[in-house]
């Protein structure tokens, strides 16, 4: 299976009564990493970022996996877990050009946030929520998704984010919650740091302002329908 905002897949075994459990013999790999920014094969051009779907060969050698935000294919040996090819889908867009102003929007799909490297560390990864747990995405699947969710102030219905600012003005934003406590965009993002992780980024001025940016950028699309 695939874990999108993580990345990753995973391998599962289906009991004939249709639950799932983790495979735990000795040759198994605990999970295949699409983006790892250490591993040539997974890094920059070769990253798996946001897979959506997966195909596997009749003889359950070869997975396809079908990246979103990266705009590419994982080609996966599943006999030793590794990707072996990764190849593009589309060119990327122009310099400057609106698809890549929408391309920040790889922090609104990613739960572990394989971006720049953490002030005092080494480490390029898990800058989001906890173990991966959730993504922006995870409950926005769609810009204009209208989805009732159940908070502790009663059920609240999210307004569609590519409305968020007007597209002529972006200076202008509509009203985001009836009750005034959450009055700018920045304020979601801590939904993930507090409700999904927390994760071990300690300043919140980088999340809000890559969230942000992608809102904005989102904002300029048409309504669909």
């Amino acid at each position: 299976m695939v874990s999108a905002a993580s990345d990753v897949l995973v391998k599962l075994n289906v009991a004939a009564d249709g639950k799932l459990s983790f495979t735990v013999d000795s040759d198994t790999t605990r999970y295949i990493d699409l983006n790892d920014p250490i591993n040539p094969a997974t890094r920059v051009s070769h990253a798996g970022k946001n897979p959506q779907g997966i195909a596997i060969t009749s003889g359950w050698r070869l997975a396809y996996v079908a990246n979103f935000v990266s705009r590419n294919v994982s080609v996966v040996n599943l006999t030793n877990d590794a990707v072996i090819a990764v190849v593009p889908t589309s060119d990327p867009p122009a310099p400057g050009s609106p698809g890549n102003e929408s391309c920040r929007g790889e922090m609104f799909f990613s739960s572990r946030g394989n971006f720049d490297s953490i002030p005092g560390t080494n480490s390029l990864r898990d800058r989001l929520s906890s173990e991966g747990w959730q993504s922006c995405a995870s409950c926005h699947l769609r810009p204009d998704d209208g989805v009732v969710w159940q908070f502790n102030a009663g059920p609240r219905k999210s307004v569609p984010l590519n409305a968020t600012f007007n597209p002529h003005n972006r200076a202008q934003q509509r009203l985001l919650k009836l009750l005034g406590h959450l009055d700018e965009v920045e304020d979601f993002e801590a939904n993930i740091r507090n409700v999904s992780g927390p994760g071990p980024l300690a300043a919140a001025h980088w999340i809000r302002t890559r969230f942000a940016h992608w809102i904005m950028a989102i904002s300029t699309l048409p309504e669909r329908g």
